[in-house]
């Protein structure tokens, strides 16, 4: 955008980022294309004894910060299956919060 208007960047990142410009022309590409299909069961769903299942049940997520982070943090980790600590947070303002 900052290129369109003409604007220099606003921060390093802007900077740094690859314009996008070659990803567009002036006349457009109708030739067909094959898809990828689904790698996932789109209809899979958590069950009922899944890790933090009835943990997460008990979770008021009515609105986005109802849920107890940390707990649910917790429960998604270890959904993942992974066999290793969740990481702890390093971020001293944050860890003054709980």
């Amino acid at each position: 955008m900052e290129l369109i208007l003409g604007l220099p960047p606003m921060s390093q990142f802007d900077a740094a980022a690859f314009p996008l410009i070659p990803a567009f022309t002036d006349e457009p590409d109708f030739a067909p294309y094959d898809h990828l299909p689904n790698s996932y069961p789109l209809d899979n769903i958590n069950t009922r004894t899944a890790y933090g299942a009835d943990v997460s049940a008990q979770m008021d997520f009515s609105d986005e910060d109802e849920a107890p982070e940390q707990a649910l943090n917790l429960v998604l980790w270890k959904s993942k299956g992974v066999d290793s600590p969740m990481p702890t947070i390093n971020n001293l303002r944050y860890q003054q919060l709980f």
